[in-house]
């Protein structure tokens, strides 16, 4: 069946992240047309956020566009 053998009494690890950590980017306060711009980060950096956000706060619509300066986030509708 399974060759794992189970251990009581380690103590459990406290988390890396969670409810106690002040979020990177605004998204749970950001209104219908508020942008932001996150400098020195790539698209896919900024789009995985977006995804770990809906995740947490319940679906949102943020478009991202690489621009001059960093990536620009947008909230839509």
């Amino acid at each position: 069946m399974f060759d794992y053998t189970l251990d009581k009494g380690f103590p459990t690890p406290s988390p890396r992240h969670g409810p106690g950590r002040e979020p990177r980017y605004p998204f749970s306060t950001m209104e219908v047309g508020d942008s932001f711009l996150v400098p020195d980060r790539s698209a896919n950096t900024v789009a995985a956020a977006i995804w770990r956000a809906n995740r947490s706060d319940g679906p949102k619509r943020f478009i991202y566009r690489t621009v001059d300066d960093g990536v620009r986030v947008w909230r839509a509708e």
